[in-house]
């Protein structure tokens, strides 16, 4: 579920998409006397393709999909690679995406602009403005449960394009919060540092609990000093402290290039599982042992 590799003609027209919904996010409304002003300033077609949608009356939700989501997307190849969503028309889920091994993120699209309409003497509705609406995820704690619930989706994003909430499998059913919320322009920049959609979430889901692993991480230094220091060296006490502070910085730097993104997600976990397996048969001592030489 890696990002697209986006050609040099996608990644002009990406760009387009970028500069225009950056525009058009800072208006709160667009008045009807407007709305041709704002066409002429938009440059890429997907963006004039949704304002014009919603000024004929098109659905918000459907006027969101269709410009920015369906078909040929070059925001859906940036977002999802090759990776093709399931269109769900039954009113469940409006996009499933399954990677590789068949694990499920759920897309869950809800309106950015929403038209204001007033009728004229013969009853037609006539656009009066074009107006913003604020996403609110609580509002729809109840579908994101479900979808959680229904085993099909481990992460549930929901989002307007402008506003993006991340939920996982792991969210209490008693209080359905986003484990992470992001704008638009946010998430892309971090995202293509990444360039992994379900390695983002996973990330983003462990910077949620990471502050506090972090404090008792840095609290419960000393207790890894005395507790390596329990253990039988060839050395001095002095060559000993050394060797003991020179193993936890390496731990803590391996850590650090994980959490920017620069080695896999997990490492250290990932290899320390992968020697367990390997080496457990033959006891502790050596899966230590491997794991300290190789990892």
């Amino acid at each position: 579920m890696s990002s697209g590799v986006l050609s040099e003609a996608e990644r002009s027209s990406l760009d387009l998409i970028l500069e225009d919904l950056r525009y058009l996010f800072d208006k709160e409304e667009i008045l009807r006397d407007e709305v041709d002003d704002v066409l002429a300033k938009l440059r890429s077609e997907e963006v004039r393709s949704y304002i014009k949608s919603l000024s004929f009356g098109s659905k918000p939700e459907t006027a969101l999909r269709e410009s920015f989501i369906a078909g040929k997307s070059v925001l859906l190849k940036f977002l999802f690679g090759e990776a093709i969503p399931e269109v769900r028309s039954d009113g469940f889920i409006d996009y499933l995406v399954k990677d590789e091994m068949g694990r499920g993120i759920a897309l869950e699209l809800k309106p950015l602009f929403e038209a204001d309409v007033e009728l004229d003497k013969s009853g037609k509705p006539i656009l009066k403005r074009l107006k913003q609406r604020k996403l609110r995820p609580e509002n729809y704690a109840s579908q994101v449960l479900k979808y959680i619930q229904s085993g099909e989706a481990q992460f549930v994003i929901l989002t307007n394009l402008k506003e993006w909430f991340f939920y996982s499998k792991e969210l209490s059913p008693s209080q359905v919060k986003p484990f992470y919320e992001v704008e638009f322009f946010d998430f892309i920049r971090d995202y293509e540092v990444v360039g992994n959609l379900r390695d983002y979430l996973e990330r983003k889901e462990f910077e949620s609990i990471k502050y506090d692993l972090d404090k008792w991480f840095l609290e419960s230094l000393k207790v890894w000093v005395k507790k390596l220091s329990e253990v039988e060296f060839t050395v001095d006490d002095r060559r000993k402290l050394e060797l003991i502070i020179g193993l936890i910085n390496k731990f803590i730097f391996v850590q650090t290039l994980d959490d920017y993104g620069v080695i896999e997600f997990n490492w250290i976990r990932k290899r320390w599982s992968y020697h367990e397996q390997m080496w457990q048969r033959k006891g502790k001592f050596m899966v230590l042992k491997k794991f300290l030489m190789r990892a």
